[in-house]
């Protein structure tokens, strides 16, 4: 009824806008706002009609207790009870100290710790709004236990974001309409539209990567490096940094976006890109993925996720890691999003424009 509603509303603006141009009324809507925040407006405010404020799996309900955890306890952890059962969440890692199976007091998440963060922050608000509706119980056999504000704005708030980033990333390439029409694509007709409806760890590691590859074309279509522009090579190493520690296989996509922001005409040009992408790129990673991962494992390379998703592994067979997550049957993103086939086509045009950022993206 909400996403009815929602639309209806859209369809009486456009209208209504119609015909006041028609009789002669002239407003730029995007120049007074600003495209990519009306664009960041409406893919947020559709989402957020459209969602339903529950959890559906038990990587969710892992990732929510954590945030729990961080808020009652201080600590990253999922705790018995809090608000589920340790045994019905996916993979808890027995914390140091504790490692005996059916040990009921507390195990962190082997998820990454960002998304944790972010859902303790968003759930200390909620607390303070209300619990929110309750839902239908046969729905929901183990209830719904998460405070619904959580799931209902984390997902459409980053999910917003990235269609925002990726507007004014397109934009800056040289690309106006197009940018709205692959932004919108992304947005409503991919993998993100379902997923901001989730609190799957997913989505937010994209929306860093999305933010490594804004950060280093807007710095490359300001100039070469200036004192003005390290920022924006630190904040690239930064976001790398918080995508790594999101999702440890995201640090494969990482290195690709981060060498096409160290490439310069000069060593000493290119020393210093390093430099800066590095700085921003130790900041977050240390304390968020390497620290996080010592709590866990006492390992600063394992997240306690499994064998084949640790750092070193990863950087041992990276093009295994690449094909699972492009092409396998399972999960792979092609797979499952047949508009990414259009993506090689698109790149043609874009090695025209810029050959680096083309082989970034492809």
């Amino acid at each position: 009824m909400a996403l009815a509603v929602a639309i209806c509303a859209a369809l009486a603006a456009a209208v209504g806008i119609a015909v006041l141009r028609r009789i002669g009324w002239r407003v730029d809507f995007a120049g007074c706002f600003g495209a990519g925040r009306l664009l960041f407006a409406s893919t947020l405010l559709t989402m957020l009609a459209s969602g339903g404020g529950h959890l559906y799996t038990p990587d969710e309900w892992t990732i929510y207790a954590a945030a729990v955890g961080l808020v009652h306890h201080g600590v990253p952890a999922a705790f018995a009870d809090e608000p589920y059962p340790l045994h019905l969440l996916v993979g808890p890692v027995r914390p140091r100290g504790h490692e005996a199976e059916g040990d009921p007091r507390w195990a962190y998440s082997k998820y990454g710790v960002v998304l944790t963060l972010l859902a303790a922050s968003v759930s200390t608000v909620a607390r303070l709004t209300g619990p929110g509706p309750e839902l239908p119980a046969h729905a929901f056999p183990y209830g719904n236990n998460a405070l619904p504000l959580v799931v209902l704005l984390i997902g459409p708030l980053v999910t917003a974001l990235m269609a925002m980033a990726l507007f004014d990333t397109a934009r800056r390439l040289g690309h106006g309409r197009p940018a709205a029409v692959a932004a919108a694509g992304f947005a409503f007709g991919s993998l993100a539209w379902p997923f901001s409806k989730t609190l799957m760890s997913m989505p937010l590691a994209a929306a860093f990567l999305v933010g490594v590859l804004w950060a280093v074309v807007r710095l490359r279509s300001e100039g070469q490096l200036l004192a003005a522009n390290r920022h924006w090579l630190a904040s690239a190493g930064a976001l790398a940094g918080l995508a790594i520690a999101t999702r440890q296989e995201s640090a494969l996509f990482c290195a690709l976006l981060l060498a096409l922001g160290a490439a310069g005409r000069e060593w000493r040009d290119r020393l210093s890109r390093a430099f800066w992408l590095g700085t921003g790129l130790a900041v977050t990673m240390l304390p968020l993925a390497v620290g996080m991962n010592l709590l866990r494992t006492g390992s600063p390379l394992d997240s306690g996720y499994g064998t084949e998703v640790t750092l070193a592994s990863l950087a041992e067979k990276p093009w295994y890691g690449l094909f699972g997550i492009l092409m396998s049957p399972g999960c792979g993103l092609v797979s499952h999003t047949p508009l990414l086939a259009l993506g090689p086509i698109g790149l043609i045009w874009l090695w025209e424009d810029a050959p680096g950022v083309s082989l970034a993206a492809g």
